[in-house]
């Protein structure tokens, strides 16, 4: 790192630490509630709730997704980060009553507003870091915020299974896990406003862009858009793809693990940390690997080495059994999450760079649309592969899936460099 480089970097620290604990604080709030909402709705034998939670979280992010981005382009991005977070406090002031007194429909409310929160937050969130960093320290900042965001998953899940085994009955009969979960959405809603408010407030660009009131159909405009930039549209494809096969990887693991390997729900939980830190890891490496133009010539690999370790989970049953099969198959899965996170933190670092000043939330909040779109089609594909075969054998069907989708980026990556 030259000179002019350490003394931007200084510069930035304390804005993006205000940023970068706000967000910690909105993401560990997110996973703690819905845990404890998840492990209370399977003692009541409530388990639709867990996919109608899912489908409202999605579909309120879906239609705060273009105004989001909008407000990001027209609005200092401090000033949208510091108003996202007062809809989290919200939200949360919400789901404490809720889950204090077992409402459901106040539950699925502030599941609601936590999606449009996230749709808001985002696009001013990562449209900063580039605002704040240098251009070669972005991939560096976002690396930061992706092991926070596996710490923020792995403490909520954590606190949350231990809450909710404290059932002595508290306040008003409440058990005293219970109440205290209320109280700690609270406490950390609260925390994550007011660092908020130390948000850099960097005047925006002049953007005239009008309000997308068509919401989701503006989104997918703007989706549509992005294939005028090559470069942009490989990105922007390759990083769905990985997230969704993120989330049906981690829908399946818990099958896998309850349901074919036979393992505690503890264990089966585990399993999804472990493979979060493995992309927190690839991260890491991404640093090392696949900065700058180096990222375009690992790009490609690394979506093979996720194909043949998929494929080779497939293969493990007709192999091993008994604790040897599943120790090899958790460190396959740990493996997976190293190499998609290689590539993930250099394609969200592109998706923030290549957009225009002026243009830069609208292409971020239309990435995270496709993405939820894409999650939404890893569903429903996960719902067949549920029915026709074997949790590990539906992994072998993601890495042939994979191994397709590889050949079809290289042929584009290769298009959009040659121009």
């Amino acid at each position: 790192m030259d000179e002019r480089t350490a003394v931007l970097v200084r510069a930035a620290r304390r804005c993006f630490a205000a940023i970068a604990i706000s967000y910690f604080m909105g993401l560990f709030n997110d996973n703690f509630y819905k845990e404890a909402a998840l492990f209370i709705a399977v003692a009541e034998n409530n388990l639709g709730i867990q996919a109608l939670a899912a489908a409202v979280f999605t579909l309120c992010y879906m239609l705060a997704a273009a105004p989001g981005g909008y407000w990001s382009d027209h609005f200092a991005k401090g000033h949208v980060i510091i108003a996202a977070k007062a809809v989290e406090l919200l939200a949360m002031i919400i789901g404490a009553f809720g889950i204090w007194y077992g409402s459901w429909p106040l539950v699925l409310t502030m599941i609601g507003l936590m999606g449009a929160q996230s749709a808001v937050f985002s696009p001013a969130m990562n449209g900063s870091i580039p605002e704040l960093y240098p251009a070669e320290y972005v991939q560096t900042a976002n690396t930061v915020v992706r092991i926070l965001s596996t710490s923020a998953i792995f403490l909520g899940m954590a606190l949350a299974g231990y809450l909710m085994d404290l059932t002595r009955p508290s306040f008003g009969g409440i058990p005293l896990g219970v109440v205290l979960v209320g109280v700690f959405v609270l406490v950390a809603a609260v925390i994550g406003f007011c660092v908020a408010l130390a948000a850099p407030r960097i005047k925006p660009h002049r953007s005239e862009a009008r309000f997308p009131w068509l919401g989701p159909l503006e989104s997918i405009r703007e989706v549509l858009l992005i294939r005028h930039d090559r470069l942009l549209t490989v990105c922007v494809c390759g990083n769905v793809y990985i997230w969704s096969l993120a989330a049906v990887m981690t829908l399946l693991m818990v099958n896998m693990g309850l349901n074919q390997f036979e393992m505690s729900a503890s264990t089966t939980a585990g399993t999804k940390i472990i493979f979060l830190i493995g992309v927190a890891c690839g991260g890491i490496v991404s640093n090392f690997i696949a900065r700058g133009e180096r990222f375009f010539r690992v790009f490609i690999p690394t979506y093979l080495v996720m194909a043949f370790l998929l494929l080779l989970i497939g293969i493990a049953p007709l192999l091993l059994n008994g604790r040897m099969l599943v120790w090899v198959v958790v460190l396959l899965i740990a493996v997976t999450g190293v190499a998609g996170g290689t590539d993930l933190v250099p394609l969200e670092s592109f998706i923030q760079l290549r957009p225009a000043p002026d243009h830069k939330g609208r292409v971020i909040a239309a990435a995270n649309f496709a993405v939820f779109a894409g999650m939404s089609v890893g569903a429903l594909f996960l719902y067949l592969l549920n029915i026709l075969f074997q949790p590990t054998t539906s992994m072998a069907v993601l890495g042939v899936v994979t191994l397709g989708y590889a050949f079809w980026l290289k042929s584009r990556l290769m298009q959009a460099l040659s121009q």
